[in-house]
């Protein structure tokens, strides 16, 4: 595709599961996404992944490299994927006005949360060995509200204001 990418996807996996955000505006049927948005002008996918994970998602992440570029099936948004590293931080909403959840899945969940399956650049890296182990926990724990969340805990859902 010609251009910057309109929008950066930090795919963030740690601990034997990914980090997924849950929008409180859903776009269409994608509930359950990878921190994401726009790329801003002058700034690379990578930079606006990183960012986006740490506005989103409240982590500091070490982007790797470009797993792909495609319009979203179900959006029609230009999207780039980008495999990020964990540097730090715990997953919260760190911003509730956009953000309602947040949720480390393992691979297994992934169908249900994703409509129309993960991208297939993003599965194959998903499930490279080291990326997450190979391990995949079917089962999450819920974390009670105002408590944090740590990588493979489960669902942290945004406080109500």
């Amino acid at each position: 595709m010609n251009g910057p990418p309109a929008i950066a996807a930090a795919v963030i996996p740690h601990a034997s599961r990914v980090l997924l955000i849950r929008r409180t505006s859903p776009a269409g049927p994608l509930v359950w996404t990878f921190p994401s948005g726009k790329v801003d002008p002058a700034e690379s996918p990578s930079a606006a992944a990183a960012r986006e994970a740490l506005e989103e998602a409240g982590v500091t992440v070490t982007p790797l490299r470009l797993l792909g570029e495609r319009s979203h099936p179900a959006t029609g948004l230009r999207v780039v994927y980008v495999a990020c590293q964990l540097a730090g931080g715990t997953a919260y909403p760190a911003s509730p006005r956009e953000v309602a959840a947040v949720r480390w899945a393992g691979l297994g969940e992934l169908p249900e949360l994703v409509p129309g399956g993960v991208y297939a650049p993003v599965r194959e890296f998903l499930v490279l060995p080291g990326s997450l182990n190979f391990i995949w926990k079917e089962t999450y724990h819920r974390v009670p509200e105002g408590r944090a969340l740590r990588a493979g805990a489960g669902v942290h859902r945004a406080a109500r204001l």
